[in-house]
């Protein structure tokens, strides 16, 4: 899926049970994972890959200045169908995009998917 992100604005500190994969079209977003209580912070620019493995914590961030964009990849995909229907479900009017910024948007979102909301 594509995601479109305002700056300043991303996800709240979450996991999946599945391999996710970020391909940075434009912008520069900053990322932050957790696991095994190890933080690592780092940036992704236009034409950067990140990998995020299974139950590994993360989140990201749009650092730019302007509207910063990125397809969104998971592994194996049709582990993540519920968790997008959910995302759907959600609803939006037509031609305004769905935007996940609260931890609370991504929980309603996870209810019987593979995701997890983690505490800051």
């Amino acid at each position: 899926m594509t995601t479109t992100t305002a700056p300043g604005k991303g996800t709240p500190l979450h996991t999946h049970s599945v391999h996710e994969y970020f391909y940075i079209l434009d912008g520069t977003y900053e990322f932050r994972t957790r696991y095994e209580g190890v933080v690592e912070t780092f940036r992704a620019a236009s034409d950067s890959v990140v990998h995020v493995l299974p139950e590994v914590s993360h989140q990201y961030t749009n650092v730019g200045k302007r509207t910063a964009r990125m397809l969104t990849l998971f592994t194996p995909a049709m582990s993540m169908q519920r968790f997008l229907e959910a995302v759907d479900a959600l609803g939006t009017r037509e031609g305004e995009p769905l935007a996940l910024e609260t931890p609370e948007h991504l929980a309603a979102s996870g209810k019987g998917g593979e995701g997890t909301v983690c505490g800051g």
